[in-house]
């Protein structure tokens, strides 16, 4: 419910562009916060480089469904000096969120503004955005929900307290992941990068080559904890 209401805004002609645009970039972090299961700090590695240069992968998937590559950057280096993570997303979950559509949406604003390099969440100058105005979006948007239906968010509820992207979405993922009852295998799959690809900070010693196929290799089960969302 909160991205319709972004959607709603973004296609209204009364609304400023800038405004817009920062519907954009909120919308796609809370959206890949969720689908991802990725912590709040997480939210801020999407790369924006990385993520415009894997876009023409998975738009057309003849064995499997469709995707899309989100590439983290974080305080790790390869021997091949990148320094992805790379995590993959069904293009439009079971649900129906728009994955695809939503991270095509800001890397066209990205190239637009010439943000090709740095992160993918930042404003129109290329600097990080600031967390607590996504969770103020974040809020705002929750509290019309608890507004309009209670039966989703009960009246007592203090919003400002009980969620925020540094929680909220990652616990949201793997609870919904729980009332699914997708598989340990699965789960710890999607979420292995934490403990297995980086340790202590540094990507294991397989090279980038070994990296894409083992990604190749385990992509449809790397996607099932998507497309289940």
């Amino acid at each position: 419910m909160i991205l319709r209401g972004f959607e709603e805004e973004i296609i209204s002609d009364i609304v400023l562009n800038e405004r817009k645009r920062w519907l954009v970039v909120c919308g796609t972090l809370l959206l890949l916060g969720f689908v991802l299961a990725l912590r709040g700090p997480e939210c801020f590695m999407v790369d924006a480089h990385g993520l415009i240069s894997h876009l023409q992968y998975g738009t057309e998937e003849e064995d499997g469904s469709p995707f899309v590559v989100i590439p983290l950057l974080g305080k790790f280096k390869n021997e091949d000096g990148e320094r992805w993570h790379l995590m993959l997303s069904v293009s439009k979950t079971a649900s129906g969120f728009e994955v695809r559509k939503w991270v095509e949406s800001l890397a066209h604003i990205l190239r637009l503004e010439d943000n090709m390099s740095g992160p993918a969440f930042c404003y129109s100058d290329g600097t990080l955005i600031r967390s607590f105005e996504i969770d103020l979006e974040f809020h705002t948007a929750l509290e019309r929900i608890q507004a309009e239906n209670a039966h989703l968010i009960e009246p007592g509820v203090e919003v400002r307290e009980s969620f925020s992207i540094f929680r909220s979405l990652r616990r949201g993922s793997t609870s919904r992941a729980t009332e699914l009852k997708l598989s340990d295998t699965v789960v710890n799959l999607h979420n292995r990068w934490r403990s297995v690809d980086y340790l202590g900070g540094q990507r294991s010693q397989r090279s980038m080559r070994d990296y894409y196929t083992s990604i190749r290799l385990t992509r449809a089960a790397r996607l099932d904890y998507t497309l289940n969302l």
